[in-house]
């Protein structure tokens, strides 16, 4: 049995993915992928995933205590041995990547190429937590972030919570927001509140077959779903 709970970020890559210096935005903001293992070093029977980008309104990283994934806990191995329930082939099928990335927003100029993916999951049965971003104008690697059972979720009721807009810029205006207690950054062209379900873990800890529909990932995409 899996048990799944929110774990804050232990830490992220040393340098921001982007950040909004050379920008000529009034107000900071840096993008940060947090640092995974691929098991961890010391209780093997654990995984952690990333469910998204974080933002700081600053250059430097931002607190990991407001920065929360998802760990995964084989509860029927002991910590010296590797789970085979998470290797990539469960967890393929339990918290997949997504099938693509729309790309939602960007910021380009001579001196800052700014890119905000949002992750499209394999169907309805999945949704995403976050977004990604990259300096670059071709997607990001479908394993750079996992979906999540929708049986997992609620709808978020937190009120979407500006953390940046690029007033100053002169381009394409966007902003960056937090929907949700993951702290994971969500991007929207304009000013206003991203329109959209957002969603939030329906409990502190539970087990991973509480909310996952078997054969869930075998469901053909909802080509005629709106993303």
């Amino acid at each position: 049995e899996i048990k799944i709970k929110p774990k804050s970020v232990d830490n992220f890559h040393k340098q921001a993915i982007w950040d909004s210096k050379h920008s000529n935005a009034r107000k900071k903001i840096s993008i940060w992928e947090p640092k995974l293992e691929k098991l961890l070093k010391i209780k093997r029977n654990k995984m952690r995933i990333c469910v998204g980008h974080y933002a700081s309104t600053g250059y430097r990283a931002p607190n990991r205590r407001s920065c929360i994934l998802l760990e995964l806990t084989d509860v029927h191995t002991s910590t010296v041995f590797k789970s085979s329930n998470l290797d990539d082939a469960h967890l393929n099928h339990l918290v997949p990547h997504p099938i693509r990335f729309k790309m939602v927003w960007s910021q380009v100029d001579k001196e800052s190429k700014f890119y905000a993916w949002k992750p499209i999951p394999p169907n309805k049965n999945y949704v995403c937590l976050g977004m990604v971003g990259t300096t670059s104008h071709d997607e990001p690697p479908l394993q750079s972030v996992r979906c999540i059972p929708v049986g997992w979720t609620v709808e978020s009721k937190s009120k979407p919570k500006k953390v940046w807009d690029d007033s100053g810029t002169g381009g394409k205006r966007g902003s960056a927001w937090i929907v949700n207690s993951f702290g994971t950054i969500v991007f929207t062209e304009g000013h206003l509140a991203p329109q959209g379900t957002f969603y939030e873990l329906k409990a502190k800890r539970f087990f991973a077959s509480q909310g996952y529909v078997k054969g869930a990932h075998s469901l053909k995409p909802d080509l005629d779903r709106q993303y």
